[in-house]
């Protein structure tokens, strides 16, 4: 992918997340709707990219394009319809989804935490296991310096 369109691309990723949501939730969207939404999306890629052009001081067909994109986003956002769907959630539903998403911040959090520790080690000079003395090591076990009768 060009460069150029990454943030239309992560502006459409967000703008289908947005869409799914006013709908009532992915999982409650008929494949029908599903359909629509990605269409609307991939259409308002390309009006962004042609706006890009036209900014740009593209011609008058840039401008011709821009036009029936958005028209197209138009129409699909009419077939969707244009009003917010609520859907009802029950507080054993509302629990449900809080305690999944407490559990995954956990989780997250701990592989941070794991990962930041692991780092620490190794920039506090931490022997490695290639650095442990290993049995039979040339250099030898290192000796007690207490006095005999207290070995």
């Amino acid at each position: 992918m060009a460069p150029a369109l990454q943030p239309i691309v992560r502006v459409a990723a967000d703008e289908a997340a947005e869409l799914f949501a006013a709908l009532g939730g992915i999982d409650h969207v008929s494949e029908q709707k599903r359909i629509l939404v990605e269409d609307l999306v991939a259409v308002g890629i390309a009006l962004r990219g042609q706006l890009q052009l036209y900014l740009q001081g593209a011609d008058g067909e840039v401008a011709g394009r821009i036009g029936t994109l958005a028209g197209a986003r138009r129409a699909s956002l009419v077939a969707l319809g244009l009003e917010r769907h609520v859907r009802e959630v029950t507080l054993q539903d509302y629990l449900k989804q809080r305690d999944a998403e407490r559990q995954e911040q956990e989780a997250e959090r701990r592989e941070a935490d794991q990962a930041a520790q692991t780092a620490r080690g190794d920039a506090n000079g931490e022997a490695t296991e290639a650095e442990v003395e290993q049995p039979g090591d040339p250099a030898g076990p290192a000796e007690d310096a207490r006095p005999e009768d207290e070995r």
